[in-house]
C-alpha cells in the first residue's frame, strides 16, 4: 500500500501543485492538500490538519517553506504525537513526481533530496 502524500503550503500553492502533478501523472488519490490562506491563522490551520490527518495512516509530507507556519505547525504536531512521518521542505513539482515514482518502484527510502536537487539546472549552460 502506498503512503499518502500531504502537500502543505501558504496560499493555494499546494492545490495548484497537485493539479500540475495530475496533469503529468494522472489522478493521484493518495495526495492530500492543506493550505494556510491569507485570512487564516494557526488555529485555522490546526483545525484543517486535525480534519485531514488519520493518525493510523503513514504519510510523507511536503511543505513549501522551512520555518513557515505550515512547516512549524505540522512538525510540532508530529513531535507531540510521536509520529515517524517523513517531512520535506522546499516542495516542488520534480520532488513530488519523484516521490510518487519512488513509491511505484518501491524506493521511497531513496534519497529524495539528492534526486530532486539534480532537477535544478541553469538551462542557459545547456544552451551553449
Amino acid at each position: 500500500m502506498m503512503k499518502k502524500i500531504i502537500l502543505a503550503s501558504h496560499g493555494h500553492f499546494s492545490t495548484e501543485l497537485k493539479n500540475s502533478v495530475e496533469m503529468i501523472m494522472g489522478e493521484q488519490e493518495t495526495i492530500l492538500i492543506i493550505s494556510l490562506l491569507p485570512d487564516e491563522g494557526e488555529d485555522d490551520f490546526n483545525e484543517k490538519w486535525e480534519a485531514l490527518i488519520q493518525p493510523e495512516e503513514d504519510y510523507t509530507i511536503f511543505v513549501d517553506l522551512l520555518g513557515g507556519t505550515p512547516c512549524n505547525l505540522i512538525s510540532k504536531w508530529v513531535m507531540l504525537n510521536n509520529k515517524n512521518y517523513d517531512i520535506y521542505s522546499g516542495m516542488n513539482l520534480p520532488m513530488v513526481i519523484q516521490a510518487i515514482n519512488n513509491q511505484y518502484l518501491g524506493e521511497m527510502a531513496g534519497d529524495l533530496v539528492t534526486q530532486t536537487k539534480e532537477s535544478i539546472v541553469y538551462v542557459n549552460d545547456r544552451l551553449n
